[in-house]
């Protein structure tokens, strides 16, 4: 027995299950052949797959402030200091992540009037960590 339900089709407006003798109809999926390189979309085209392969830059910013820049991991071990962020304007899309690892505070610094999580600063403390990522206006969580 099928675990599966039969499919049903619709005979003079009451539904009624396929027999073996019916045919169920196909849609046409558009020609292509999904693999590691396309895939096929919901409206019937098909689509390159689209390498997302980011490289990060791990930074030990510990003992001064930093510019950050993106694509970078920034670790604090200890001390209270800035990261500085570069501008979200034309950066929409990036990433920059920031780790406190110390006792101290460190605190995230908007380039301009942007945001930085949603204020010109945001602290971050002992054991914390964020990711944060452009809108293309301000930096956000």
């Amino acid at each position: 027995m099928s675990v599966f339900p039969r499919p049903l089709k619709q005979v003079l407006g009451k539904i009624l299950p396929f027999s073996k003798e019916d045919k169920i109809p196909t849609f046409n999926l558009g020609e292509g052949t999904a693999d590691g390189t396309t895939y096929l979309r919901g409206d019937g085209s098909w689509s390159p797959v689209v390498s997302s392969s980011v490289s990060y830059t791990y930074v030990d910013a510990t003992g001064g402030n930093h510019n950050a820049s993106i694509g970078e991991i920034i670790e604090y071990t200890s001390g209270s200091n800035s990261v500085i962020f570069p501008t979200a304007v034309g950066n929409a899309g990036k990433e920059i992540k920031v780790t406190n690892t110390g006792t101290g505070v460190v605190t995230l610094d908007a380039f301009a009037a942007e945001n930085v999580a949603g204020s010109t600063t945001f602290d971050i403390y002992q054991d914390e960590s964020l990711e944060l990522y452009s809108n293309g206006t301000d930096w956000i969580i």
